[in-house]
Formats: C-alpha cells, structure tokens, sequence
C-alpha cells in the first residue's frame, strides 16, 4: 500500500517536500516575547508569581487585574477580614478595601506622587504597603502595582523590598501583566 501511495506523488514534488521539510528543521525555533530589556516576558511572570512578596496589579479605573500566589495565601489568612472572598477579590475594584477610594485612585493615576509607602491596617493585623506606577512600552502609565507585606511588632515595619519594587516596576513598565 505504501508502494501505490508514494507512486501517487510525482518524484520531483516528493523532492520538493523534502526540501521544505529540511530547511524547517534548520530554521531557529522561534523566540518568546521579551521585555525591552530581553528578559522572557513568560520568565518575568514567573518570578513575579513565585516571588516571597505579595504582588497586586490594579489598572487605573483601580480594577484589580492579578494578585500573585503568595498575595492569594495571605490574604487567605486573613480572610475573615475581607470585605469578600479571596478568590473573588480579581476584577473588582480595590474601592472595597478603602472607606475614601478617592484618594487612591488621585495617587494611583498621578505617577508623580509614586511610589507611595502607606502602612495600613486589616483586621488586627498591620501591613507595609508600597504602591508603585506601572507604565507601557511607550512610558504611558497603565496602572499601579502594590506590594505588601505585614509588619512586625508595634509600629515597626518590615524592611522595605525597595530593590524589589524598583526592578519589578522598571521591568513591568515593559510588560503590562494580564
């Protein structure tokens, strides 16, 4: 049967697929999408989501668009403090965390005034919040990124993960996060 098949195909258009096939296979695998800077947009996300800070991206109507996985955990600790459940917390608007969400949306849409360091509290608990200005490839601010992490003690903050936050927010002003 392989006989009758391959006397189908004429013999110069066999060599002509073979030909095709060999320069495919020479050919480079594509590239991934990269930042400006080369880095893998994909090995970005990746870092973000495993990164040991909790991570938000809101966009600047303060629609909350991602929260890293270890934003989901805690905040899951810290459920019963929350105005709605974890996992309904992405694509709402951050307007639910705030008692004046004016004046958040004035800091995030102004990249002026970022990044802005707050300590704030949830439940019994006082977290270290760093809000920071997100921009697109042509420097237009797109949204904003908050990391946080929870203080220790009374009135003493956790160090600041300023390197983080700059490295992330300079990296991400390349690739707005879904």
């Amino acid at each position: 049967m392989s006989n009758e098949s391959s006397s189908i195909i004429p013999n110069g258009e066999r060599q002509r697929e073979g030909a095709v096939h060999q320069l495919r296979q020479s050919e480079p695998p594509p590239r991934p999408a990269t930042t400006t800077q080369g880095m893998p947009q994909d090995a970005l996300r990746s870092m973000i989501e495993a990164a040991p800070i909790n991570v938000i991206y809101v966009d600047l109507n303060g629609i909350i668009l991602y929260m890293n996985r270890r934003s989901l955990e805690t905040l899951r600790t810290l459920q019963e403090y929350l105005p709605v459940r974890v996992d309904e917390i992405v694509g709402r608007s951050f307007d639910i965390f705030h008692e004046n969400p004016s004046r958040q949306r004035r800091l995030i849409g102004n990249p002026h005034l970022l990044p802005h360091e707050a300590l704030i509290a949830l439940g019994p608990e006082k977290l270290n919040l760093v809000a920071s200005a997100v921009f697109d490839e042509r420097g237009v601010q797109i949204g904003a990124m908050a990391t946080w992490n929870g203080a220790i003690g009374c009135g003493h903050k956790m160090p600041r993960a300023s390197l983080f936050c700059s490295i992330a927010a300079a990296t991400m002003r390349d690739t707005p996060m879904p």
